[in-house]
């Protein structure tokens, strides 16, 4: 499983409507791409973009609230609804974002069945808002994807920094770099 935060707008603006009508596949993709389509903390996903930007509004200083990451399997593999919906918690729970407002669909427009997640960074009882993993959001990603591997019995990943030995995900061990006698 890949996990990765795509790059953003070229504007540097992020928008909830945007990103939701892309993730719901209304823009940005053909008909029926969208397989599953989950959310935590709204109504319905047909208000989440709105609701998201009403609590995100009672952040003034947040110059973004917006979140968005991707959790992609190989190509072979075919999750279910309810695996989608816990591979997304096991993510959210790592990036320490668990109790914020979330949208996520599953999708099919590549070959690599993929969700993408929008994430309201607003914390829905304090309005302050939150640094996903204190800044650390690329490691607890990959964090995220080997418990997922882990979890759902997925072939576990052999790159990156993290590796599952005797059914625990452990960091391995880096290796500083040599220096050379002139440094």
């Amino acid at each position: 499983m890949i996990a990765k935060i795509p790059p953003g707008r070229q504007d540097g603006k992020s928008s909830f409507r945007d990103l939701g009508n892309y993730i719901l596949g209304r823009t940005g993709h053909s008909a029926g791409s969208v397989l599953h389509v989950g959310f935590q903390n709204l109504t319905t996903d047909g208000t989440a973009a709105l609701e998201m930007e009403v609590l995100a509004s009672e952040n003034t200083r947040s110059r973004n609230p917006v979140f968005h990451f991707i959790l992609s399997w190989r190509e072979m593999e075919r999750p279910t609804s309810e695996q989608v919906d816990e591979a997304v918690q096991i993510a959210l729970k790592e990036l320490e974002l668990e109790g914020c407002q979330a949208l996520w669909a599953l999708q099919s427009d590549t070959e690599n069945l993929h969700v993408h997640v929008m994430v309201n960074r607003i914390d829905p009882e304090t309005y302050r808002a939150i640094q996903p993993a204190g800044n650390w959001t690329k490691k607890a990603l990959e964090r995220a994807a080997r418990k997922i591997e882990l979890a759902q019995d997925w072939q576990i990943e052999q790159t990156g920094r993290y590796d599952v030995v005797n059914g625990h995900v452990v960091e391995k061990e880096q290796k500083a770099p040599e220096l050379t006698q002139t440094a």
